[in-house]
């Protein structure tokens, strides 16, 4: 039932727009991650908009933290930044 409303609503075409936008974003997030060593990707590549990755399992120093976070909007980041500007 749900399937049909959906079909109804958005019709074949546009649903299948959203579905290929939503695995093209996915993709891009998996690009994002795989750049940053912060994080790894478990398995590539991306299936069906699905992106599965953990924290990395390399040791990060307080200072790649620190300088990781400066000015994500972090209050904890933040902190660290203004407490210690050589970092950033």
């Amino acid at each position: 039932m749900k399937i049909w409303l959906v079909l109804r609503s958005y019709g074949v075409e546009k649903l299948r727009n959203v579905l290929n936008s939503h695995v093209n974003l996915a993709e891009l997030f998996e690009g994002v991650l795989a750049a940053d060593k912060m994080f790894e990707v478990v398995a590539a590549p991306v299936d069906f908009g699905l992106v599965r990755f953990r924290v990395s399992s390399l040791p990060i120093s307080k200072h790649e933290i620190s300088r990781l976070t400066c000015g994500v909007g972090l209050e904890d980041g933040e902190r660290a930044c203004n407490a210690n500007p050589k970092h950033v």
